[in-house]
């Protein structure tokens, strides 16, 4: 004769140990208090002292400071806010280009580049034998 197998209830075996069944509980433990401190933070609201609400309705977390700490922050974002670009400081920067097709010469690409700012000198490499170019600039 052969058995057929009930539920878990009815004694038939589910195939897990012990251990697999106790270590399958604790992630469920530990998933059901991350979503429950999930929904904490987001039932405390705009009025809540940790977050405030930015634009467009969005909550966002806010960390208060203390004097040291704030002081500290400022400078590192005066660092952040010097200009490194060397066009603001009145350099010039130098661009290379590769693989510029047929046709794209110096007068279409002086062209293209002022849209971007002032070309003060466009070169395109040529071959000194015939003056063909050689695809880049």
């Amino acid at each position: 004769r052969s058995r057929a197998t009930t539920g878990a209830a009815g004694g038939a075996r589910t195939g897990k140990g012990e251990g697999e069944k106790r270590r399958d509980a604790a992630e469920a433990k530990g998933k059901k208090d991350q979503n429950d401190e999930a929904a904490s933070v987001r039932a405390e609201g705009p009025d809540s002292d940790s977050e405030e609400e930015g634009e467009g309705g969005e909550q966002r977390l806010v960390i208060k400071l203390d004097k040291k700490q704030e002081k500290k922050l400022q400078d590192r974002l005066k660092k952040i806010d010097k200009p490194v670009n060397a066009t603001t400081s009145g350099e010039s920067s130098v661009v290379y280009l590769g693989r510029i097709p047929h046709g794209f010469f110096e007068k279409e690409m002086r062209a293209y580049f002022t849209q971007f700012g002032e070309v003060q000198r466009l070169r395109i490499s040529r071959n000194k034998k015939t003056g063909k170019s050689k695809h880049y600039a």
